[in-house]
């Protein structure tokens, strides 16, 4: 009978840590918990899904992983900065320094940490970094001065918010680079509903923790503040290229120092902080007392021919100019119209493939429980047998 009586135990022992099987197994961990010396963005603690339905393959962006991303949102698919995929999805928090949930749009500037998986970089919070936020005081057809100091240059390749109607005294939130001091180039004019001011030529983030390297996109009138961000050597961002060479890789060497990498600038809209590459939105270059004297020129010419005077040519060239600031609108609008059936489009496709891995996810998880179900009843056969035998003998 011992011997019958520690088999028997022997299965039941068995059984038991099969029933406790599912709750002990997890095919994933629910959340991570990021610590808060480690985080870019100021440490909030947040538990975050991992798995969050990252879209694109960022087969582009390997070798991408725990880098620290600065620059303009040049296309969307994934996401794509400074020319390197980054995947996020709809559990990916957005942020901004104006608001604590925000809205990707092509031409705003982010600050990111890649997390990287297999052939995949992806991130799990992208804060949009507004430089400059006001009121608008004052508006020309190249030009926007914002809080009466701040001059911020406009053209062809400046976005502009679907609802946002510049005129004075509207409230803008600006996404662009520091050429010098207050002068400015736009990449996109926001919408700024909460009527915010502020000034802040950089982000603020840590060169701390898992953080080893940086790529940043900046402009000339920046680099002395990323210097003293990254606390680097005097000159350093400036001997990495030339000044319009301005996407920059900053790598934290074995002694943990940063190093300088120079990179060539992805987006094309750099070119617009070289005044021989700048381009009003009649095409005239980007020198603005020659654009100033041509115009006037025009106008003085025109007065003379038709017999008008100066005043009533400058109303009329401001009407056109209006008409042609209108029309960019509209079309930027159909632009971005595009990009948002094109992200409805991939948020489907995101939708069907995690509907896909939660069917197989299913189907896996229904083999697992036909198994288990056939293991008890084996056990359950082998426990009967067991109980038949040692019958005979208790009697």
């Amino acid at each position: 009978m011992p011997r019958y009586f520690k088999r028997y135990q022997a299965l039941s022992f068995l059984l038991l840590a099969i029933l406790l099987l599912p709750s002990c197994v997890q095919t994933r961990p629910d959340s991570v918990d990021l610590a808060m010396n480690t985080s870019v963005f100021g440490g909030t603690g947040k538990q975050l899904d991992p798995d969050s339905g990252f879209g694109g393959t960022g087969k582009s962006s390997s070798g991408f992983g725990g880098t620290g991303i600065i620059g303009t949102i040049t296309k969307f698919g994934s996401v794509w900065i400074n020319g390197i995929e980054i995947g996020y999805g709809n559990k990916t928090h957005i942020s901004s320094n104006l608001k604590k949930q925000d809205r990707l749009k092509l031409g705003q500037q982010v600050l990111l940490l890649t997390d990287p998986r297999n052939d995949k970089t992806i991130t799990r919070q992208i804060e949009i970094f507004y430089p400059i936020a006001g009121k608008v005081t004052e508006l020309s057809s190249d030009e926007v001065v914002v809080s009466g100091k701040y001059k911020v240059q406009i053209n062809k390749e400046t976005l502009v918010d679907r609802d946002l109607k510049l005129s004075k005294n509207q409230y803008v939130a600006v996404s662009g680079y520091q050429i010098a001091g207050k002068q400015w180039v736009a990449t996109r004019l926001n919408t700024n509903d909460q009527q915010k001011t502020l000034y802040q030529p950089i982000p603020q983030f840590s060169n701390e923790g898992k953080v080893n390297r940086w790529i940043i996109e900046a402009g000339s009138g920046q680099i002395k503040n990323y210097e003293e961000q990254l606390q680097l050597g005097t000159d350093m961002l400036n001997n990495a290229g030339s000044a319009h060479h301005l996407v920059i890789e900053v790598v934290n060497n074995s002694q943990g120092r940063a190093e300088i990498k120079s990179m060539m600038p992805y987006p094309e809209h750099i070119k617009m902080q070289d005044k021989e590459h700048y381009k009003s939105e009649q095409g005239q270059l980007g020198d603005k007392e020659g654009r100033q004297s041509e115009t006037q020129h025009r106008l003085n010419a025109s007065g003379e021919k038709d017999g008008i005077d100066a005043r009533d040519a400058m109303e009329m060239h401001q009407d056109g100019s209006q008409q042609n600031r209108e029309q960019l609108i509209e079309h930027r609008e159909q632009i971005e119209m595009q990009h948002e059936q094109q992200n409805a489009v991939h948020a489907q496709q995101e939708q069907k493939e995690m509907f896909k891995e939660m069917q197989q996810q299913q189907r896996e998880a229904q083999q697992q429980q036909r198994e288990m179900q056939q293991q008890q009843q084996e056990i359950q056969q082998e426990m009967e047998t067991i109980r038949q035998l040692s019958n005979p003998e208790r009697d």
